[in-house]
């Protein structure tokens, strides 16, 4: 774990490592920041947008993009999903329905690749007025957060994660195999 001093470090570097120079700097002070893990911190600054919509991706279920945190709700809404995900610390969100998925990594082009906005036409069970994505096809926003991983060194070496974890972000086991497809 990091301890506070290691902890307040890292968040200096983060500019420096990111070149994102003095402006970042000033701003790293007033983020909200999240250790996700051993060696990874999550920050929501303005560089990404909260509801930023990204686009319509195809959704495979050999191959799910998003295997951070799954929720089913009946009242899913754009901000409702985008919200659980940030308070994760996730930095997409995705929408199809009743679902809400979260995750770290952009989906990748080859596996679940960006397609046409008219398969993206499902309305959200908790607002009619907004499109939540389709059959095997998620609307896809960003929650506002960055992530950043490092080695024991403090070296940056990667800017996604996805927890390897069994338990969800609140702590709740997740049974074996739930982390690549969702059931009712």
């Amino acid at each position: 774990m990091f301890n506070s001093k290691s902890f307040k470090v890292l968040l200096v570097a983060i500019p420096a490592a990111t070149g994102l120079g003095f402006l970042a700097q000033r701003q790293i002070g007033t983020v909200e920041c999240k250790e996700s893990s051993p060696d990874t911190i999550t920050i929501k600054r303005q560089k990404r947008q909260f509801g930023k919509y990204l686009g319509c991706f195809e959704d495979r279920e050999e191959n799910r993009n998003f295997k951070g945190y799954i929720q089913k709700s009946h009242f899913n809404t754009i901000e409702s999903c985008c919200e659980t995900c940030r308070k994760g610390g996730f930095v997409y969100a995705g929408t199809a329905g009743i679902w809400c998925v979260c995750g770290n990594k952009y989906p990748d082009a080859k596996t679940n690749p960006k397609i046409s906005e008219d398969r993206c036409c499902d309305t959200c069970s908790g607002n009619p007025k907004q499109k939540c994505g389709g059959n095997y096809v998620f609307s896809v926003f960003e929650t506002g957060n960055e992530q950043y991983t490092f080695d024991k060194d403090g070296k940056q070496i990667g800017e996604s994660f996805i927890p390897a974890s069994p338990y969800d972000f609140w702590g709740h086991f997740k049974p074996k195999g739930s982390e690549h497809g969702w059931h009712d």
